[in-house]
């Protein structure tokens, strides 16, 4: 088993997720910044578990509880900077 293949535990493992943490926090703290709201939402589908919409010329941006924090991150990076 290369070091790749092992799992992470303890000290790392704690430490990746903070990191994943701190950087989902601030993206969303960017969102909200720019004049963004960032929602959960109980009931969206599985299929489509994010929405994104404007709302009185702000945008509202929806997740359902199961999206990880990377996939928010991501999305809210994606919706915030739609070119890049």
């Amino acid at each position: 088993m290369t070091a790749v293949d092992e799992p992470l535990y303890g000290a790392a493992a704690a430490e990746i997720g903070a990191q994943l943490r701190a950087t989902t926090l601030d993206v969303e703290r960017l969102a909200v910044e720019a004049g963004a709201i960032v929602l959960n939402d109980r009931t969206l589908p599985r299929h489509a578990p994010a929405r994104v919409a404007q709302l009185d010329g702000r945008l509202l941006i929806v997740f359902a509880e199961e999206v990880s924090p990377a996939e928010r991150a991501a999305f809210i990076r994606r919706a915030l900077y739609p070119s890049d």
